[in-house]
């Protein structure tokens, strides 16, 4: 720098530091424009080029490698379809009730089943003539759904806690149980009719109904039980049904499952389920039993 630069610098930093609110820092910059040469067009763009960059690899490496997104307040405000007012067994109706419900009925359909549990806390008060909130909350939400018929709705209750400031509980879960003519989902698991077929491979439908059960449940055992009807003699029914039974141990075992988590056994004839007089009652009784521990 020439002694000329140099000592206009010097002026003007202690010309501002004898001022009564000057900052020496302005003086610098205000130096800077006065006296150095603007910066040509191209240096800018390439700046400018970098600075959008920055902000882009920035967001892309936020939202996209680490999958964090901005949060709208009104995404955090949005109400369930269905709140219950503290001790209250009179379900309240948000805007999203009709959408949700369409949903509901829509997997239901013409032949799953539906178990309706209705939530509440021990420290509500129950003001109903049914045993518990949560049975008159589920009991509620039932008459609301009369499209389903009552043979294919279970009511339950379960107790949860309770914030001690709410105004509001969400009150219901639901549980649709898939029942089609291939199998049938229980609380415990589910009942494999069409065993006849086994012997040509799987259906679709319970070749994914197999998959599901090993990629949700792949660390719980889980016990198959053979079952037949009383056609034929009783020893060979009980080779037939452990047979069925190992069918459904080895599609497990295939889909990732662990081979001592998988339990295969026979009851044969022994505990029929239906009348075995007809068709429909025999069919019913040729099963497996899949209980999940």
């Amino acid at each position: 720098m020439s002694e000329w630069l140099k000592e206009h610098a010097w002026k003007a930093c202690v010309h501002h530091k004898c001022t009564e609110g000057s900052n020496p820092s302005l003086s610098a910059i205000y130096f800077n424009l006065r006296y150095i040469r603007p910066m040509n067009a191209k240096a800018f763009l390439v700046i400018l080029l970098f600075l959008f960059w920055s902000l882009g690899s920035g967001w892309y490496y936020v939202s996209e490698v680490k999958k964090v997104y901005p949060i709208s307040k009104s995404l955090l405000e949005v109400k369930p379809a269905i709140l219950f007012g503290l001790n209250k067994a009179k379900p309240i109706i948000s805007e999203k009730y009709i959408e949700f419900k369409q949903g509901l009925l829509s997997r239901i359909g013409d032949f799953n089943k539906l178990k309706i549990t209705g939530l509440y806390s021990a420290d509500e008060i129950n003001s109903t003539s049914f045993e518990n909130l949560g049975i008159a909350r589920a009991i509620a939400i039932q008459n609301m759904l009369e499209e389903v018929g009552q043979e294919r709705v279970t009511i339950a209750a379960e107790q949860i806690d309770v914030l001690s400031n709410a105004l509001t509980v969400d009150g219901v879960s639901f549980h649709v149980f898939v029942c089609n003519e291939i199998y049938e989902e229980t609380e415990f698991g589910a009942v494999i009719y069409d065993v006849d077929s086994l012997d040509g491979g799987l259906n679709n439908s319970l070749d994914n109904y197999l998959k599901f059960i090993s990629k949700e449940e792949n660390n719980r055992r889980i016990d198959l039980t053979g079952h037949t009807d009383d056609i034929g003699d009783e020893g060979e029914n009980y080779r037939l049904a452990l047979k069925n039974a190992n069918t459904i141990r080895e599609a497990l075992i295939e889909k990732g499952m662990l081979p001592e988590n998988i339990n295969a056994n026979s009851k044969g004839q022994s505990e029929p389920v239906a009348d075995n007089s007809t068709e429909e009652g025999r069919s019913q009784n040729r099963r497996i039993e899949l209980i999940i521990d």
